[in-house]
């Protein structure tokens, strides 16, 4: 992977102090480049500044609003490329169609006629055998944009009109309840769906609509043994974009383990699947999750890079859910930072957003977020309200949420109101 990052990098080196720089050079632009998921290609990039082969700096990024993180290669990461280049010209190959090249003329031909990333090209000629077919390598015609799918728990369902009592029906309706906080009412909606003869993609999505509603709930073995049994079956219905989807949520859900090797392999498969499928809407979710996961996993800074990318990108698409969805994962992480104004103009945003679209849950921590800044910040009276307004969420909608309590109890201590906190407590 390294070694992909430093031949992707090479030939942008001429923009290192430019004003502004060609997406290639951002975490994005590389990510896609060298094939691999955006947690995975910052964490090496991580590794590789230490290792000081590659330089970071942040710079304008062509078609974003806002400055990026960009990398060029250091003086000794040059070296490498131009190593790995002279070793690819003592290579013969024979490809396909044409002359016996040298490896370097081989992957350049793979660059310009399959449109194959040069960083790929160069790994399919050093494992090539010295045999290539150019044609086994032209990237398949995508499929059209996906915009929506009526079972997919993360999309907007508002408009759908099907018959009642379908498969689609019941997982829309379980999906529905589950958004609005009605945990229990869902699953029993899907215990229902489970007593009838499924096929292998509908009991992949509901076996997935019954592994994110448990991983909500905290409930992450119960979760994980759901989310393989979505997996498997979706691997059975010869479904591509299924796969990708229950290895995402698996992914969400050894997050919480810290098994960062099975997360990151997972999710370089699950954006692959995403971007051969060219589904648009599953990249941009894939984008906002990625950030959850490498801020369980400790990495804050790479995660808020990542939903800040995101979160451009929902804006720029006017997907208002992921846009939201963005900013209510981006504003938790600002918080943890001590960006407070920020994230109080952000997580109104969020707040906002959510209660248009009746996500109780999501309106929660929108506000929960937005009181703990405020907090911060000495605003006591609106942030006791909000934080009050979250909480009055939560148990209207009969969710434990216990780390809440103990944090909220922490803030009031702070806000000088010892008497509220200790009443809390002695609720939990």
């Amino acid at each position: 992977m390294r070694d992909r990052i430093i031949v992707h990098l090479a030939p942008y080196s001429r923009y290192s102090e430019e004003f502004e720089c060609p997406e290639a050079m951002s975490q994005a632009g590389i990510s896609l480049a060298i094939g691999k998921s955006r947690a995975h290609t910052t964490l090496e990039l991580n590794r590789m500044k230490e290792s000081e082969l590659v330089v970071e700096r942040l710079a304008h990024v062509k078609g974003t609003k806002s400055r990026r993180k960009t990398y060029s290669l250091s003086n000794p990461a040059q070296s490498t490329e131009r190593q790995i280049v002279a070793h690819l010209e003592d290579l013969e190959v024979d490809v396909a169609g044409a002359e016996r090249l040298n490896g370097k003329q081989a992957a350049d031909l793979l660059t310009k006629e399959s449109s194959i990333p040069r960083a790929m090209a160069f790994d399919i000629v050093l494992s090539s055998g010295g045999r290539i077919d150019p044609e086994e390598h032209k990237p398949r015609s995508a499929t059209a944009p996906v915009e929506t799918d009526i079972t997919d728990p993360e999309t907007s369902t508002s408009s759908i009109q099907m018959e009642t009592g379908t498969f689609d029906a019941q997982l829309l309706q379980a999906n529905t309840l589950h958004k609005k906080g009605n945990s229990k009412e869902a699953l029993d909606i899907l215990d229902k769906v489970f007593e009838t003869e499924l096929s292998a993609s509908e009991m992949s999505k509901a076996h997935y609509t019954r592994a994110t509603i448990f991983r909500k709930q905290g409930n992450y073995t119960v979760a994980l043994d759901e989310i393989n049994r979505s997996l498997k079956a979706a691997e059975d219905s010869g479904q591509p974009l299924l796969v990708g989807r229950s290895q995402m949520e698996k992914a969400i859900t050894l997050s919480q383990s810290g098994e960062v090797a099975e997360i990151l392999g997972l999710l370089d498969s699950a954006e692959v699947t995403f971007r051969i499928e060219n589904s648009q809407i599953d990249i941009l979710r894939c984008g906002i999750n990625q950030g959850f996961i490498l801020r369980n996993i400790g990495n804050i800074d790479e995660a808020a890079s990542v939903l800040e990318d995101s979160l451009d990108e929902a804006e720029r698409t006017q997907q208002h859910r992921f846009m939201a969805y963005a900013l209510a994962n981006l504003t938790d992480l600002l918080n943890e930072q001590k960006e407070y104004a920020r994230s109080i103009e952000l997580s109104s945003r969020a707040k906002d957003i959510f209660q248009v679209l009746d996500e109780p849950l999501m309106f929660a921590i929108s506000l929960f977020n937005l009181g703990e800044a405020q907090a911060a910040l000495g605003n006591k009276e609106e942030a006791i309200k909000n934080l009050d307004k979250a909480i009055s969420l939560l148990e209207e909608k009969e969710i434990s949420r216990p780390g809440w309590l103990q944090q909220y109890a922490v803030i009031l201590i702070q806000l000088g109101e010892p008497e509220k906190a200790r009443s809390i407590l002695d609720n939990i």
